[in-house]
């Protein structure tokens, strides 16, 4: 999709590819957003009733997985 200057997706492209995968883009925004509103307020407690688990990842390089909320 285009992009904005700083590397930001255009609201639209990001609505129709949601659309495109999932049939519909709200939900999903609608989630989005609380996970931003979530992390920048560093709420874990929010962030892990977020998260499906196991949850897998990488920090520093390292894989991690968390098997539930409290690790």
């Amino acid at each position: 999709g285009r992009l904005l200057a700083g590397g930001d997706p255009v609201a639209a492209d990001v609505d129709e590819r949601l659309a495109m995968l999932f049939g519909e883009s709200e939900p999903y925004k609608a989630f989005l957003a609380d996970l931003q509103a979530a992390t920048a307020r560093e709420d874990k407690k929010a962030v892990a009733t977020m998260v499906a688990y196991p949850f897998k990842t990488r920090v520093a390089g390292k894989d991690m997985t968390f098997e539930n909320a409290t690790g």
